[in-house]
């Protein structure tokens, strides 16, 4: 009985997590991903880690790597969530710039919205 009830309990841990998470990415917008490497465009702040664009993937964990290329020196800039520290050379991403997100599974990415207001 012991045990059936902390299963029960945390099955409702687990969907709370879930809408809570939901209800913090209210004010984002929902980007599908697919599998393998996916152009997309920062709608957040100047200087955001590459950490904190993994971070905002639905399962971070099915992020294989970010890659952003550098015009001016004509390399691409890699991160690795899950690789050893060292090999990352990508640490942030500036608002507008494009960045590739290479997933293992299809999943969402949420960015902040842009509203009209915030374009010039």
């Amino acid at each position: 009985m012991k045990k059936m009830a902390l299963i029960f309990f945390l099955g409702l841990m687990m969907i709370s997590m879930i809408r809570l998470y939901d209800s913090v990415m209210a004010n984002d917008e929902a980007v599908p991903l697919l599998k393998g490497c996916n152009a997309l465009a920062w709608t957040g702040s100047d200087d955001t880690s590459a950490q904190t664009i993994v971070d905002l993937v639905k399962f971070p964990q099915a992020v294989i790597s970010s890659w952003k290329f550098d015009p001016e020196t004509g390399d691409w800039l890699g991160f690795a969530p899950f690789g050893p520290v060292g090999a990352n050379d990508l640490f942030s991403i500036d608002r507008f710039g494009v960045v590739f997100l290479c997933v293992n599974d299809e999943t969402w990415w949420y960015r902040p919205v842009l509203e009209d207001s915030t374009i010039s």
